[in-house]
């Protein structure tokens, strides 16, 4: 997120002092996104309960935006029944139009390999963050 005096902050969420990652204006915006504070923050949306590392959904829905895990719920995202509820529906739906969209033979996506990094961006391998089966 950058504000309108190029303040660079880790969210559009997190636009407050402690994810502050500098400014455009003056700094290296690599360095920026480099920065112990930004892996913090990736860290900080790879590190799930166990009953969202659990879900079905996980490759879909990865916890949602740390901004919605309300601590009083175990950190579990205050939308996820809704969201499920929804992708419980739609997601059979989905899966035919893509399927139907996708060229003849070719077949689905599939997950990054283990010791790729993981794609929520914590910069851990995936099989340390989002791809854990514990």
């Amino acid at each position: 997120m950058v504000e309108h005096n190029g303040d660079f902050f880790a969210g559009d969420f997190f636009v407050t002092p402690e994810w502050r990652l500098g400014n455009v204006m003056g700094g290296s915006l690599a360095a920026m996104l480099g920065s112990r504070r930004q892996r913090d923050f990736g860290r900080r949306k790879a590190d799930l309960p166990a009953v969202c590392r659990r879900c079905p959904l996980l490759s879909l829905f990865r916890g949602g935006c740390p901004k919605d895990r309300l601590e009083g719920r175990g950190r579990v995202n205050h939308m996820c029944a809704g969201t499920r509820r929804f992708l419980d529906y739609a997601g059979p739906r989905l899966e035919a139009l893509a399927a139907a969209a996708r060229p003849k033979g070719e077949p689905p996506s599939a997950p990054p390999g283990r010791n790729a990094p993981c794609p929520c961006g914590s910069g851990r391998k995936y099989k340390r963050c989002c791809g854990r089966e514990d």
